[in-house]
């Protein structure tokens, strides 16, 4: 938790974290301390490339007392390194140095490459080994979080129709990768880990061990701590496998020779107690994990959520908003035009512009007030569109037919009309600005089971696939129709115009009971 805060404050700035905020966060964000036992080397690293090392080095020596001002690196053809900038050392340990590279192997660390990648965090394989200004070693593990830029979401997660879930997951890495700012990397000792949960062991009753693999694949190279040997005759061993962060962990408890000592019919009340010791910190491991499971799907589900009304707010900006704001631009084009010929009408050209803006900044506001989910209001859709064709027939001067049935839009909730009108105003947008057309033609009518919009104009035509693929707007207009629960297509050949037919199915408690059309 205090990791993943610093994490979070770190991604705000560029990397190179000046000595004021990296201490100020220390002691206020992260609340680290003398007491603070798991953490004893803690070290920030931005990601630099190859074009911006010089200037990197140039800034760092002004910046950091005693930096090399240059990189230290085994990978001087690597497109990108990540040099030490900041670091806090505790216990007397040997730090790694101020520019060497995170991302290259020394004997001090290894590779934090893979970490760039990962999800939320990465651990070394295997234990590493800090060294002591006395010589000695800590033995545990590196901690790694990746820095990435808050605007960064987990939009990369889904997985595309064509792809295995590998390939999927190997394209997810490979963006995260790519995206990634920075490391941040912690040395946690293996003793320190265990003391939470181990916190019977002062009493020499039950011995640990934390091994960085699951329970069939215990060797002494993956032991963490640098116990003594276990008992030779121990009575009791038990393996309990547990996950953190993606990797697979065993805490192994044994019995102590003072345990053993003596008779059991006299220690009824140590075996009561070791017992019951043993059953609690089971229970609140479990508990653990349970509780830290439903809080990561809360935050998944919460996160999922945010995503969505980030994307829809998205599409109605782009298919609404943005799209009045180019029929303005239309009509002040055509006000240039008919300055110098013809100022009175230009002047009228340019009050019917005014309008126009007034009424983007009620579709803003509409955007922002979709955003609300307490707001409900009904858009009723006939009037949007024939606002809509009037405004864009007098900023095109192009010939616009709007063809509306009686009753074709009642019983339409706000959110269904919003979202016809955005289809409706992505098609006509891209019609005026595409396809060289002289008249478009826009119908609404009312179908026994559905509601039919139909947008049709005699201009060049387009490749339908191959314009999905370069635009955001057919794909906009896709999800839409699909969030409906309706379907679309388009005809079109080059030359000969285009049409977009949207279907959308009618509850029976709303279906239209008009069919005869209206000409405007």
């Amino acid at each position: 938790s205090a990791l993943n805060r610093l994490q979070d404050v770190c991604a705000r700035t560029s990397g190179e974290i000046s000595s004021y905020d990296w201490g100020g966060w220390l002691g206020q964000t992260l609340g680290l301390n003398d007491n603070y036992p798991n953490i004893r080397c803690l070290v920030v690293a931005p990601m630099i490339s190859r074009d911006e090392r010089e200037a990197f080095g140039r800034r760092a020596a002004a910046q950091v007392g005693g930096h090399p001002g240059t990189i230290l690196t085994s990978r001087p053809q690597a497109d990108r390194w990540a040099p030490v900038w900041r670091r806090l050392a505790k216990a007397k340990v040997s730090l790694p140095g101020l520019g060497d590279d995170l991302l290259a192997e020394t004997p001090e660390h290894p590779s934090f490459e893979p970490a760039l990648g990962a999800t939320f965090g990465w651990v070394t394989d295997g234990p590493a080994r800090l060294q002591q200004q006395d010589g000695s070693n800590l033995v545990g593990f590196w901690f790694v979080l990746p820095l990435r830029p808050l605007e960064f979401t987990n939009a990369i997660m889904w997985q595309a129709r064509y792809e295995s879930g590998p390939e999927a997951d190997r394209r997810r890495r490979a963006e995260r990768t790519r995206r990634a700012t920075g490391v941040l990397a912690a040395f946690i000792p293996g003793d320190d880990f265990l003391a939470e949960f181990n916190a019977a062991n002062r009493l020499r009753l039950v011995q640990v061990q934390l091994f960085t693999s699951s329970t069939n694949e215990l060797s002494a190279e993956t032991l963490l701590n640098p116990s003594p040997p276990p008992p030779a005759s121990a009575r009791f061993t038990s393996d309990e496998p547990m996950s953190w962060y993606g990797r697979q962990w065993t805490i192994r408890f044994h019995s102590t020779p003072l345990f053993e000592a003596g008779s059991l019919r006299y220690r009824t009340w140590l075996v009561w107690s070791i017992g019951t010791l043993l059953s609690l910190g089971m229970a609140s491991t479990v508990a653990w994990q349970t509780r830290g499971r439903l809080r990561e799907a809360a935050l998944a589900e919460q996160l999922r959520q945010a995503l969505t009304r980030q994307e829809r707010l998205s599409r109605d900006l782009h298919d609404g908003t943005l799209q009045s704001v180019y029929g303005v631009g239309l009509g002040l084009q055509r006000a240039q035009r008919l300055l110098e010929r013809r100022p009175t009408d230009a002047a009228e050209q340019l009050a019917d512009t005014t309008l126009a803006v007034q009424r983007v900044i009620g579709e803003l506001r509409t955007v922002i007030r979709e955003t609300d989910p307490t707001a409900h209001e009904d858009v009723p859709l006939g009037e949007s569109l024939a606002g809509v064709v009037a405004h864009l027939r007098l900023a095109s001067g192009m010939e616009l037919d709007l063809v509306i049935a009686p009753d074709s839009d009642r019983g339409l909730t706000s959110a269904q009309s919003l979202q016809l009108l955005n289809i409706a105003r992505e098609a006509l947008s891209n019609s005026l600005r595409h396809s060289q057309a002289k008249r478009i033609r826009l119908r609404l009518e009312a179908q026994p089971t559905s509601l039919r919009l139909e947008v049709t104009d005699d201009g060049c035509g387009f490749d339908p696939t191959a314009a999905a693929q370069l635009g955001r707007g057919l794909r906009n207009l896709a999800i839409r129709v699909a969030e409906l629960g309706g379907s679309h297509r388009w005809a079109s050949a080059s030359g000969q115009g285009a049409s977009l037919i949207v279907e959308v199915p009618l509850a029976s408690t709303s279906r239209p009971e008009g069919s005869k059309g209206t000409h405007a």
